[in-house]
């Protein structure tokens, strides 16, 4: 999904889950898990980075 991949390349102009569900009228944001790119690589790193800052970014 492009604005996934938008906000992983570009975490400056990063849109909150609160946008994204706005923008697509969504009441929550797992409605987003059909459309999302499983293979893409980038969208691996940002729910890397995304999983690691809900965490307090600790390694495992």
């Amino acid at each position: 999904m492009e604005v996934l991949e938008q906000n992983a390349l570009h975490p400056e102009q990063e849109k909150s889950d609160f946008q994204i569900k706005a923008l697509f009228g969504w009441s929550q944001i797992d409605s987003i898990q059909p459309y999302m790119n499983r293979n893409s690589e980038i969208m691996a790193n940002s729910a890397y980075k995304r999983h690691s800052k809900k965490d307090g970014g600790g390694n495992d």
